[in-house]
């Protein structure tokens, strides 16, 4: 049966014709680099149908003390597909990618905490089957989101867009290698949640009062965030569905003519510097946060994915 939708391989068809092609070519190491070439990538999809308002609340009593932020969802680890956590409980290793979201890992809430140790690139090479040979394997991240503000607003609307107070931004986790007890814990996939991250992006600093141990730093502003992914089209009531791709290749600069083209269809003005995908390291995770501004602002979502394309 014929279908219009594009061939996306699985981390299994990535390692067959990576094998194929490793007994046929006369430079076998040049197998990753061809196949990056041809853009022939695993993937790793996480979802979250989600229904959730995220208002701004008051945090202070100046003019500008409201904040909303709410965590919606992460990515399963780059360079791992979500089948890898089904089958280290299944006792399966097929490479398949077909299963379920594992819940427990993409929506459970992240504590503000840095990372204090980080693994190396040799680490997870050790650890994951089939890993990626690249430290900065990401290639193509996808997110779709479907969403809609409060429905009203007494501000001006210059455009859809550009002056929303309800948006999404990126944000990037990292294995920290102090949570785990002895090397064989690390070691051992299942040990490898969502309690034992460290946060990268949004900033994480110590809270000023010692007792309080740590804080999320988060812009109080989209247009002050580095990685805004997309805004809400303003005033509207109805859902709308995003899709935003960012790639390890983009070069817009946040100052260019083509970056305010990005904001005026509600897109992050920094984020098409391709700077995210590009530093994402082997075993990063990417999550995602609803934002709002300013009393009386709501950011209703109904789902958000992610879609993580990585060279192997």
């Amino acid at each position: 049966m014929s279908s219009d939708k594009a061939f996306e391989p699985t981390l299994s068809d990535v390692l067959v014709v990576r094998a194929m092609l490793a007994k046929t070519t006369i430079l076998p190491e040049l197998v990753g680099t061809i196949l990056d070439y041809a853009e022939y990538w695993a993937r790793s999809t996480a979802k979250a149908v989600l229904n959730e308002a995220i208002a701004a609340r008051r945090v202070g009593q100046g003019e500008f003390d409201y904040e909303g932020n709410k965590f919606l969802l992460r990515s399963y680890p780059v360079g791992l597909t979500e089948r890898a956590y089904k089958d280290e409980e299944d006792g399966n290793h097929d490479g398949d990618d077909s299963s379920s979201r594992d819940e427990r890992f993409s929506t459970i809430i992240p504590r503000p905490l840095p990372v204090f140790k980080e693994f190396d690139r040799d680490f997870f090479q050790r650890a994951i089957k089939n890993a990626s040979t690249f430290s900065n394997p990401a290639r193509k991240i996808v997110f779709r989101i479907s969403s809609h503000d409060q429905g009203w607003t007494t501000d001006e609307v210059p455009g859809p867009f550009i002056a929303a107070k309800t948006w999404f931004d990126a944000g990037i986790e990292r294995f920290d290698a102090s949570n785990f007890t002895d090397e064989a814990d690390s070691h051992d996939m299942k040990q490898w949640t969502a309690r034992k991250l460290g946060t990268v992006e949004p900033q994480v600093k110590e809270a000023k009062d010692s007792h309080e141990g740590w804080d999320y730093q988060f812009p109080f502003t989209p247009w002050k965030g580095p990685y805004e992914i997309q805004r809400n089209a303003m005033a509207s009531s109805d859902f709308i569905d995003f899709k935003v791709t960012w790639t390890c290749w983009d070069v817009i600069a946040p100052d260019s003519p083509e970056a305010q083209d990005l904001l005026e269809q509600g897109k992050g003005r920094r984020a098409g510097n391709g700077q995210f995908v590009r530093n994402l390291k082997l075993g990063d995770v990417v999550t995602v946060w609803g934002r709002a501004m300013h009393r009386g602002w709501v950011n209703t979502v109904e789902s958000v994915e992610i879609d993580i394309y990585w060279a192997l």
